[in-house]
């Protein structure tokens, strides 16, 4: 019972709402552009897409209240711009706090490009997060449906099955996320803890092996739970 209380606490814990996933090269990509995005708004006026681009830029560094201004801005040039929208409502969805505002921007990105699988995995990350499961679950189905390799999504919907006590869905979802990129810390963090859900300590001790490479932190987190 102790690890079974223990494991939905930190599988709670684990709902992760990924924003930008870049490799050093595309940040470093981004940060050479900046100077360029930079110039061309001082020559040109009402450029949206320059300002979604820097808005972009400047998230990678960090600065999310100049990132979310570019943002506005360029939803102000052109209200249509489903990038813009997602990369708001996205920025929004990750501070926190501001669920319908964020949601908002998603399903207006999502009217001009319905094909936009990261936007339904971030409405299904606000609706896990208050715990509207059934929509969560129809999102994150979506995204897998327009994207069958979105590994956040396999994990997203991985934490919604664990909690409706459906392991073995979860075990599959979360090994198709880790397939796809195996060093998903968070995926292999909530493999284990579906194992020990399962009474499956073995298998868990080996995802915690992995873990130990991967993720120290999360691996130590993970053994508290074991013992």
């Amino acid at each position: 019972m102790r690890i079974r209380k223990v494991a939905l606490s930190l599988l709670a814990s684990s709902v992760i709402i990924l924003f930008l996933f870049l490799t050093r090269a595309q940040v470093l990509r981004w940060e050479n552009s900046n100077t360029l995005f930079e110039y061309t708004l001082k020559v040109t006026v009402n450029n949206s897409i320059i300002h979604n681009n820097l808005g972009g830029v400047l998230l990678a560094q960090g600065k999310t209240t100049e990132a979310r201004n570019h943002f506005i801005e360029a939803l102000r040039i052109w209200p249509g711009y489903a990038d813009a929208h997602y990369n708001l409502g996205a920025l929004l969805a990750r501070e926190g706090g501001k669920d319908p505002e964020a949601a908002f921007h998603l399903l207006e990105a999502l009217q001009w490009n319905p094909g936009m699988a990261d936007a339904h995995n971030y409405l299904g990350a606000i609706s896990l997060r208050q715990g509207n499961l059934q929509e969560a679950v129809l999102q994150f189905s979506e995204t897998l449906r327009l994207n069958p390799d979105h590994a956040f999504a396999h994990h997203n919907l991985a934490l919604v099955l664990a909690r409706e006590n459906k392991f073995q869905e979860a075990i599959s979802h979360l090994r198709k996320a880790i397939q796809i990129l195996p060093s998903y810390a968070e995926a292999h963090f909530a493999l284990a803890i579906v194992y020990l859900q399962t009474g499956n300590r073995d298998q868990a001790l080996s995802q915690y092996e992995i873990l130990q490479t991967i993720d120290p932190a999360r691996a130590a987190m993970l053994f508290k739970s074991m013992k």
